[in-house]
């Protein structure tokens, strides 16, 4: 596997021209992204990248795509797998440094573990924890939403099991999501993603029959 470092310069640039000044009010985010690279330090996706590619692509995508410009959101989809993937970092560490409202979207964010029980059973509860966090928290569904798309969006370095295992999520739960939230052209997204994995050789057949269902009478 070849290692791909990731250009944070030049992303902190980026931001900051969508942002404002990172010493104003957009401090939170800028902040929170020192803290997701020093955390995440030593990690590397499956794809060669430095693992804080991820977390601030998320935080891309709702800034770019999603029109997303609050800055407590967007740290937390930089510090979403903080407390998933890093031993030494709690939810109650997060909330002493950036505050309640951004410890309660990453808990949101954050998976179920240590679960031993049949898959239907997995899905349920992962289901009812993401719905249950969303009813009070919008903020928890639009950064799963944008997790999962940079997750389609990079797939192909997974093993084939876990490729089959985030399409089925996707097109149980999060193409739903996106739909009732009227997020139109990222549910064409991950359904297209989703389907490419699930069916690979059958993807444009079923997406054509799709199209043509969502345009009948």
């Amino acid at each position: 596997m070849q290692k791909k470092e990731f250009d944070i310069t030049g992303y902190k640039k980026i931001m900051a021209r969508h942002l404002g000044d990172p010493e104003g009010e957009s401090r939170v985010f800028f902040d929170a992204l020192d803290f997701a690279c020093n955390a995440h330090e030593g990690q590397w996706r499956k794809s060669g990248d430095a693992y804080i590619n991820h977390p601030c692509n998320v935080a891309r995508i709702l800034v770019t795509e999603m029109e997303i410009r609050d800055p407590e959101i967007l740290a937390a989809a930089l510090l979403h797998d903080t407390v998933e993937d890093v031993e030494e970092v709690t939810s109650e560490i997060i909330g002493e440094h950036f505050g309640k409202n951004v410890e309660a979207i990453v808990d949101g964010c954050t998976k179920i573990t240590h679960f031993f029980g049949d898959k239907q059973t997995f899905h349920k509860m992962v289901h009812r924890k993401i719905f249950s966090g969303a009813a009070a928290r919008l903020e928890v569904m639009l950064v799963k939403l944008a997790d999962r798309l940079h997750n389609l969006r990079t797939l192909k370095a997974m093993p084939r099991d876990r490729r089959q295992k985030v399409s089925d999520e996707t097109l149980d739960i999060y193409a739903p999501m996106a739909r009732v939230m009227g997020l139109f052209d990222l549910k064409r997204e991950l359904y297209q993603l989703a389907l490419k994995y699930k069916f690979p050789k059958q993807s444009n057949k079923v997406l054509a029959h799709i199209r043509n269902l969502e345009n009948s009478p």
